[in-house]
């Protein structure tokens, strides 16, 4: 047996829970819809998420409102994810004022992150995972930093690309034809500075999770 001792951490985004609301999350060339499917807390509700019939290179589910992060401070951003037909997916985070972006590539039947590009700078943290969980899910992530200045526009995005190996744009996108027969499913986002630490449920607003203290009363 073992004890998670995690620092202080904060979720970001004020709803984390519901994928398919566009006021907290913005779905292009696909629909995000909730269903009925286990999900890592063992609820029959998760997210499908499903691409349209397209060729495109604008395809996404990413935080609804783009905004400014601090320049070269790593962020944390985070999915749950289940394989549905699709092995390849990434995460990227973009400046897309300065055109740069770092993408991680995960392959969801190996359980791996098979890749990682960086268009014009940037870096990526080694907190960067896919940790296996119930029910046949993932937990993916992406702990990156990018330059920056005031007024930037900057997000994460994510997708499925075609391949470990795709051929991106400086902003994390690849151009692919896709079909409604192309899905995954997704379930509770988050983002926070720093590195990653475990889940922070959200439901209105941020919320900050104090850093475990651990004491021991000797015999």
């Amino acid at each position: 047996a073992f004890l998670l001792d995690e620092p202080q951490g904060t979720n970001l985004l004020p709803q984390s829970q519901t994928l398919n609301n566009p006021t907290f999350f913005t779905t292009t060339s696909a629909t995000t819809s909730l269903v009925s499917v286990l999900n890592p807390a063992n609820s029959l509700a998760s997210f499908e998420y499903r691409l349209n019939n397209t060729t495109t290179d604008n395809q996404y589910i990413r935080i609804a409102g783009n905004a400014t992060y601090a320049s070269g401070v790593t962020q944390s951003y985070s999915l749950f994810i289940k394989y549905g037909s699709f092995q390849f997916c990434k995460i990227s985070y973009l400046n897309f004022s300065t055109s740069n972006s770092v993408t991680v590539i995960y392959d969801l039947i190996n359980g791996i992150i098979s890749n990682t590009i960086i268009s014009g700078g940037g870096s990526v943290a080694s907190s960067s995972k896919i940790q296996s969980l119930q029910n046949g899910w993932f937990r993916i992530s992406i702990s990156a930093a990018l330059s920056s200045s005031a007024g930037n526009a900057m997000n994460f995005q994510f997708n499925k690309v075609s391949s470990a190996t795709p051929s991106l744009d400086s902003l994390g996108r690849e151009t692919q034809t896709t079909s409604t027969a192309d899905f995954c499913y997704l379930d509770k986002a988050q983002l926070e500075v720093g590195g990653l630490t475990s889940y922070i449920p959200t439901a209105g607003a941020a919320v900050t999770r104090n850093k475990d203290d651990i004491t021991r009363t000797p015999p």
